[in-house]
Order: structure tokens, then sequence, then C-alpha cells
């Protein structure tokens, strides 16, 4: 049953109602019902149109989410910014997610569903997507290195800046950008700016400028030592010098250098050159050199040393024979004889005065201290209180001396300091050795003499 309107005789206005079927009209009067000879088909409704509201944000660069509120979405076919399809997800019928695309200019958004498309009263602004900065390299160098800068969204770039100075570049790529690092640059990060922003590069740019040396061990050596120079910027280095002269190096990093002293070098600062500039110790690398002072002949004695200027060691032979002074110092050496030698000669000195030599360290050296022992007179005579009897005294030494007494024609020789003489006397035929006078000690016909200072003896003979 549907409700209608007589608009005449011949005219029902009649809605079709809720449940109906596809079937017959049929119009019932109180002269009986009729029903019509074709069916009148019932199709389902037409669902209704979306309608769009608003959308948040109202502006952003592509990739940007964007909320769609309104009514009507479910099975939505298509979203759009401007003429671009984007991607999307229908949340409910009242909210859409939906995706600014690549390609999208500003414009309205549209959605569509069954129930037909509906665009948005106001426009969606598509901004520039903001620059990002993946990597740089070279990552440190001098003023005017060219610089490749990988990242996205570089078109348009406006500036690139090194620790906020700006730089010449190209924009070869939206993901590449080639600059030049900038006169005054300091070390920092790197900034690309574009009309989506501006970005900073999460690593610095090292700006390499001329190199500086914080410390040098050791700080003092003669040549032939090994010397660590520490500091930064040694990259490139082409040369280091020690006061004057140059050194052979190894370059180990970008902040140490293992060199060598040379030959030639003095004391003086420590300088680092590369084809940036040139950097030099604040402090001097004492160059040293060796003195050695040795001991020869036969006799014994000891040798010290002062120095101008004063060295913290100094020669003290016996136990210490050498010792390393900068160069430049004077050096005075006393040789001190021990008891019965004497100082005889010194050989290696500058000038020498008695005991003490004085010696310039220019370069390793040596100088020699000749102690000799010093030689004492032993005399034999022979005598018989009665004027009658004789023999003879022989002597043997310890050590052993090429000359000795054999007394007859041999009755007085000089032996070394320290000497132990053996007297004999062998009396002649007929004779009686009667002692000794003037031994040390005496044993029969055996006189013992130890040769301190000059010595007599006297052997008493008997008829």
């Amino acid at each position: 049953a549907a409700t209608y309107a007589v608009s005449s005789p011949t005219v029902i206005q009649a809605t079709v109602p809720s449940g109906a079927g596809s079937g017959p009209i049929s119009v019932t009067t109180a002269g009986g019902t009729a029903a019509s000879t074709s069916n009148f088909t019932v199709t389902s409704p037409p669902p209704p149109a979306p309608t769009i509201s608003d959308f948040t944000p109202a502006s952003g660069p592509v990739g940007t989410s964007v909320q769609i509120n309104g009514t009507n979405f479910s099975g939505a076919s298509a979203v759009t910014f401007g003429s671009k399809s984007a991607t999307y997800a229908v949340s409910s019928p009242t909210l859409i997610q939906a995706t600014v695309p690549s390609g999208a200019t500003t414009g309205p958004i549209g959605v569509t569903t069954d129930g037909g498309t509906v665009s948005s009263v106001s426009n969606f602004t598509v901004t520039a997507s903001p620059p990002t900065i993946s990597g740089f390299a070279p990552a440190s160098g001098p003023v005017g290195t060219s610089v490749q800068i990988n990242g996205t969204n570089f078109n348009e770039a406006s500036s690139v800046t090194f620790n906020n100075v700006s730089a010449t570049y190209t924009v070869t790529s939206p993901t590449t950008i080639q600059a030049t690092v900038p006169a005054a640059a300091t070390t920092g990060p790197i900034s690309v700016t574009t009309p989506g922003g501006t970005v900073n590069s999460a690593g610095a740019f090292r700006v390499v400028g001329a190199p500086t040396i914080t410390s040098f061990t050791p700080t003092s050596g003669p040549v032939g030592t090994s010397v660590t120079i520490r500091g930064v910027d040694f990259t490139g280095a082409t040369a280091v010098i020690f006061n004057t002269a140059g050194a052979d190096f190894t370059m180990t990093s970008d902040t140490a250098i293992q060199a060598t002293v040379p030959a030639g070098a003095t004391t003086g600062p420590v300088s680092v050159t590369t084809g940036v500039g040139t950097g030099t110790s604040a402090t001097s690398f004492t160059v040293m050199a060796t003195l050695s002072a040795q001991k020869a002949g036969n006799g014994g004695g000891t040798i010290t040393s002062t120095s101008n200027p004063s060295n913290p060691t100094q020669i003290n032979c016996g136990n210490t024979c050498s010792s390393a002074y900068p160069l430049g110092t004077v050096v005075t050496l006393t040789a001190t004889p021990a008891t019965g030698s004497n100082v005889t000669n010194w050989v290696g000195c500058d000038s020498v005065s008695g005991a003490v030599c004085s010696a310039t360290v220019s370069a390793a050296r040596s100088v020699t201290a000749t102690f000799t022992l010093q030689r004492f007179l032993v005399t034999v005579t022979k005598s018989s209180p009665l004027g009658v009897g004789n023999g003879t005294v022989t002597s043997t030494s310890s050590p052993a001396s090429p000359t000795q007494i054999n007394c007859g024609p041999t009755c007085s020789v000089s032996f070394d300091f320290g000497t132990v003489v053996t007297l004999t006397a062998s009396p002649n035929l007929l004779a009686v050795f009667n002692g000794w006078d003037g031994c040390d000690s005496t044993s029969g016909t055996t006189c013992t003499v130890n040769v301190t200072s000059a010595k007599s003896v006297h052997a008493n003979f008997l008829p």
C-alpha cells in the first residue's frame, strides 16, 4: 500500500512505499480493482553524496599526512590533491587520512564515492619539502676544497654555508650539491637552505688550517733520536725542521708525526710545513751530544766534570765515564791521580792546563787522560864489619820488571809504585851473610821491599 493523491479522474500521484518490490501497480475504487499490465521495477536508492567539512593541516610538503573530515566517506574510491591521486585510508564514514602525493600542487582536496565527488571549499597549500643531508665528502680539507653534499630535496637551494660562512655551490641534482669551502670558514656543520627550510649536517666539516704543534717527546736527545710530534692539521706534511735542519719523518696520522733528529741539527724550535702553511713549536728541542772520558796508562785515578751551562748529569769516571750535554756546553774535566800515580797526558781536549781538560760539546767526542805510576829507586849497599867478606844481591819483583838488581854490577833500579821487590843475598866462598837493614820484612837471606817511596837496603857479609 502506498500513499497517493487523486489529481483527476484520470491521474493519481503515488509514492513507492517502503518494502515495495517489483510488480504491477493496482488501483482500487468503489467500482473495483484494476492492475497494470506491466510491472513497476523497484530499484535501490542512490547513496548519499560525500561532503568535506574541513581538513588539517591546511598546508604541507609532499608526504604530509592530512586528516579530511566530512560525511558519507564509506566506500571512497579516490582522494585527490589538485589533480594528483593520493594514497588514503577511510578511518570512518566521517574521516579519511590521506598523504600528499608527489607532484601535488596547491588546490582543493577531492573525495569520490559511489554517491559522487566532492571538492573542498578551501585549498590545501603544497609547500616545498625540507632538505635533508645524509653525508658529505671529504670530511675535512683546507679553504678551497670541493665538497660533495648528499641528501634530498636540494631543488632551488638558496644557500650553502660552512659553519655559517656562505659558500659557492652548484646543485647537480635534487640529491647532490657540489660546494667549495669558503675563505674564513671554520670547523662546524654544513647547512643547506631551500624553500622547504634549512637543514644542518649531523657531523662537522673540519676546516684544515696551517699545522699546529702542541707537544713533542722526548724534548731533548742526540742526532738520530726518534721524536713524536703531536698537533693538528698535519695532513699533507711536506717538511719537518729541527731549528734549520730538515729531518726524515713519517706522518702516522693527521695529529702525529714521527721524525728523526737530523745530522747538523742544533737546539731550537721544531716546525711542520704543509700546503696550507707552517706551524712552529713554542718550545725548543735540545740537541744533545755525548762526551766520553777514557783512562789510559799503567796508573790509576778518577776523572770528574763540571759544565757551563750546568748539566744534571756529569762524568765521574770510574762509575760514569760518559754523559750527554746540550750542544755548545763547555765541559771542564779534572783528572785526579790515585796515590802513587801521576797525570801525564790528555788527548782530545780543546785546551789542557795540568790535570784539567776543557772540551766544548759540538758533536759526540771523547777525551783520554793518561795516568802513569810513579817510579822509585831501590838501592842496595853491601858491607862487612871487618872489611872482608862479600857476596851478591839479586832481585825479583811483582809485578815483573824488565830490569832487576844484580849487585855487583847493578845496585840501583827504579820500580813502579806498589811493586813488591824480593832481594836475595848470596855470600861468596868463605863468606857468611850476616843480615839485612832497611827491609820491610826478612827471612834469612831474603829481604822484601814494598816500593811506595825510594828505598835503601843494606846487606851485611862476614868472612
